[in-house]
């Protein structure tokens, strides 16, 4: 919010020059934007959070449906024949069909961690960037005031200043 300061004095409208009063004006200081940049960055990272939650949702979904659409492990093992010795000696041998399923359902395991660790990454880059952002901001204000400070106690800044 900005401040409302009492700059001065103007005539109103309606009355002549002598029916003066104060009227307050409103003004941005370097301090309301400062918090108006933090604003800012608060928001988008909110967003960004926000999408990131929603995306996390999809993810989750998308697994779900995964597991509905494809048998389970347990199922695949049932419908395999018995062999007829140890399975210490012979490994199982799986069906074709079930087969390309596990192919599938390994591709797909894959890909969910692919997104996840893309959608992990986008947010630590943003993240950085915001917190880049505020430094920036802070810096930028101080520098400013620094400058306001000297101009008003020793005159014009010049390139030797």
């Amino acid at each position: 919010m900005a401040e409302t300061q009492l700059l001065g004095t103007a005539a109103r409208r309606s009355g002549s020059e002598s029916n003066k009063e104060n009227i307050p004006i409103i003004t941005d200081t370097a301090e309301n934007e400062d918090k108006a940049r933090i604003v800012d960055l608060e928001r988008q990272l909110h967003n960004m959070t926000c999408r990131f939650r929603r995306a996390a949702k999809k993810v989750a979904w998308l697994k779900a449906q995964n597991r509905k659409l494809l048998q389970s492990l347990k199922d695949i093992m049932k419908a395999l024949p018995p062999s007829g010795s140890s399975e210490a000696d012979l490994p199982r041998q799986s069906l074709p069909e079930d087969t390309k399923k596990i192919k599938m359902l390994l591709l797909s395991n894959a890909k969910f961690r692919r997104q996840v660790d893309a959608l992990r990454k986008q947010v630590q880059r943003k993240q950085a960037r915001i917190s880049n952002k505020i430094d920036q901001a802070v810096q930028t204000a101080k520098v400013s005031t620094a400058m306001v400070y000297y101009i008003k106690r020793k005159g014009t800044v010049t390139s030797d200043t």
